[in-house]
């Protein structure tokens, strides 16, 4: 899932859809906040940081890798992605917590 976080993407959902048709994505591209998306991530509204920023959750939700504020390698590399998202696939979702 891609989100864009600008304002002109929060104003004018036709910008995301025409983004994501020209560059053949095949994936959900959402919008939120900028304040949303650096909360999410961590970041200090003071610190720079690069795009794309990656974030990988498993099954369960739970942030499994994150890029550096300036950028990771390894998350922008296919080979090390599909390797390290194939062991995710593998691993067993946790059943839900009973009430």
């Amino acid at each position: 899932m891609g989100i864009a976080f600008n304002g002109e993407a929060e104003a004018k959902p036709d910008i995301i859809r025409d983004f994501a048709a020209s560059n053949n994505l095949n994936f959900p591209v959402g919008a939120a906040s900028r304040e949303a998306v650096i909360a999410y991530l961590g970041i200090s509204i003071m610190e720079r940081f690069v795009v794309p920023q990656i974030v990988i959750l498993d099954r369960n939700g739970v942030i499994r890798a994150q890029s550096e504020f300036m950028g990771s390698s390894e998350l922008q590399d296919e080979t090390y992605l599909r390797h390290f998202l194939g062991e995710l696939l593998d691993e067993p979702t946790r059943a839900a917590a009973r009430r």
